[in-house]
């Protein structure tokens, strides 16, 4: 839809008289907008391949971290009753 939009405003209308009207300012003016759009939506799909990254990276620390949390209740759980320790880990 948008590139029909733009096709239609790529051309110089030709209508006699048209250049003592503001039909070519409007059709710039108009043309400028559909820049700012292109450029919205060019910035918009970097921020969106942006948070995929973060997200991705995001898990992969959640899944390090949920580990960790593991290895250290293993460490734990050799040092006191896992009683002990899961009434610790419980109690705050």
């Amino acid at each position: 839809m948008r590139s029909l939009g733009r096709s239609c405003l790529l051309q110089r209308w030709a209508f006699p008289g048209v250049d003592a009207t503001t039909f070519q300012d409007e059709r710039d003016a108009i043309a400028a907008l559909l820049d700012e759009v292109d450029a919205m939506e060019a910035k918009a799909a970097e921020l969106m391949a942006q948070a995929v990254e973060f997200t991705r990276k995001g898990e992969a620390l959640r899944g390090r971290a949920y580990r960790g949390a593991c290895l250290l209740e293993g460490s734990a759980k050799a040092h006191w009753t896992p009683e002990t320790v899961h009434a610790t880990k419980h109690a705050g």
